[in-house]
């Protein structure tokens, strides 16, 4: 039987969604979302699941709320997971019960599940509590947004006292009757002000003022939609509970490069330091199947990527081999990342390459094997690797295709030359930095974008990377 979830994408950052809203949206059927909804979430659906974009703008709205109302119950009767991802909570100001309403009115099963509001996130993440024993008492949330462009639903004389914390939402178009308002009904001149401007979000940026200063503040330091406003004394304490703007990457914008789809350690690792990430997948990893050689005539196994021990075991698993046959074998590989993948098998590195330089790393590899029968276990491109007896390919890495940009970031994260080759050729992205793994990458960048400072992590892991931008931006 289908059913409509009526999913709060809450306050903006996709670290904010609920454990079942992500739930949902991993099994979605149909995802229709709305314009405040962080797109990195569309990267979480089901591959042949139905993505609508229904965002609304003020004066430009995709779809008129009736025809929203309309494509639900569509939809519905043609998925039987139908996900409506709305910013904020489902039920604050989100015309979320009107949904529900007609829904039940045509006899279509649904379920909510609530969203953080950025009425009480947003201001958290500006260092602002919404109450504060001593301070305040009790809040209260308005929507600045009505259809005859008047606040005319506000009664400002009921904002006068002092131990309240006022937010309102959508309001940026309204500031300056918002102030005037308040001031008219007798609020103090002094009392403080908040505007917060993408809640959450790494572009997120606050202007704090009074009731008599803000707007020459806001027409000297404009902010661009969606705000938030917050009137009250709480927004004082910001000063000692800002934590999210004191993050060492905030503000800075960071391009990430990856093979395969699956969510990138740079990415996650500079999210957490308040960076604003992009992924692009440069490649699509395909494990091959097809017959293995015995296994038991080789000394070393050597795997140059991840990818490589996950195609061996996939099919060694598909194979139905017993993994004992392996005891005689000794595992070579290179990079820490391949080392983490082998030992989601139960299998620990007997050896890794502590060179870079792949004539080094040659040479070190070449005294290791000392002539010994050893396989090295590789995607379709050539290696420069030498010295192995025989070699297995058991992945493909082919281009996945790249929307053209031209955007600026501050940093750009290259874990293989590949990647490097395939964005310059797609795209006209420019970087003021650029963060690459090692010498064969960092060649690839010369050539591609050589006007570009480029750092080289003094080890080839993805953690020193982010490691790299975190001292760069010191």
């Amino acid at each position: 039987m289908s059913k409509v979830y009526l999913v709060g994408a809450g306050c903006g950052s996709l670290d904010l969604y609920t454990v079942k809203a992500l739930e949902l949206i991993q099994n979605a059927d149909c995802l229709i979302y709305d314009r405040l909804v962080d797109p990195q979430v569309l990267t979480y659906t089901k591959p042949d699941c139905e993505q609508i974009y229904v965002g609304k703008q003020a004066g430009n709205h995709t779809l008129r709320q009736e025809e929203m109302n309309a494509l639900l119950v569509e939809k519905a009767k043609v998925y039987e997971t139908v996900v409506r991802l709305k910013g904020g909570d489902v039920y604050v100001f989100g015309r979320g019960g009107e949904e529900g309403l007609y829904l039940k009115d045509h006899g279509i099963d649904f379920e909510v599940v609530p969203g953080i509001s950025s009425a009480i996130a947003g201001l958290a993440y500006a260092g602002i509590p919404i109450t504060h024993r001593g301070i305040s008492q009790g809040f209260h949330v308005y929507t600045a947004h009505s259809k005859d462009n008047t606040l005319s639903h506000m009664d400002f004389k009921t904002m006068l006292p002092d131990d309240q914390t006022y937010i309102f939402l959508m309001g940026l178009s309204q500031l300056p009757r918002i102030v005037e308002g308040l001031l008219t009904a007798g609020k103090a001149s002094d009392t403080p002000i908040a505007l917060i401007s993408h809640a959450s979000l790494p572009a997120q940026k606050t202007l704090v003022s009074t009731l008599a200063q803000v707007i020459a503040d806001f027409n000297e330091h404009p902010l661009t939609s969606p705000v938030l406003i917050v009137v009250g004394k709480v927004v004082h304490l910001r000063e000692k509970l800002n934590f999210f703007e004191k993050k060492p990457l905030f503000g800075r914008s960071v391009l990430v490069t990856k093979i395969g789809e699956e969510p990138s350690i740079i990415s996650l690792t500079a999210r957490e330091n308040g960076a604003a990430v992009k992924e692009i997948q440069t490649g699509t990893i395909t494990y091959l199947d097809q017959p293995l050689p015995d296994l038991k005539q080789y000394h070393w196994l050597i795997f140059t990527s991840r990818h490589g021990v996950h195609g061996l075991f996939k099919q060694l698993k598909k194979q139905k081999v017993d993994l004992r046959q392996l005891a005689g074998c000794k595992m070579m590989t290179i990079g820490q990342k391949t080392s983490d993948a082998l030992w989601e098998y139960g299998f620990c590195s007997d050896w890794m390459p502590q060179s870079a330089n792949s004539l080094a790393m040659n040479q070190e590899i070449n005294e290791q094997l000392q002539g010994s029968q050893s396989l090295l276990l590789k995607g379709n491109h050539p290696t420069s690797l030498k010295g192995f007896t025989d070699q297995l390919q058991v992945y493909t890495n082919t281009v996945t295709a790249i929307e053209s940009e031209e955007t600026h970031y501050d940093y750009g994260c290259f874990s293989c030359a590949s990647s490097v080759q395939r964005l310059h050729a797609a795209t006209s992205i420019r970087f003021d930095c650029i963060i690459s793994i090692g010498p064969k990458t960092s060649e690839a960048i010369r050539q591609c974008y050589p006007n570009t400072p480029i750092i080289e992590v003094r080890t080839t892991t993805k953690q020193a990377m982010v490691q790299a931008m975190l001292e760069d931006a010191q």
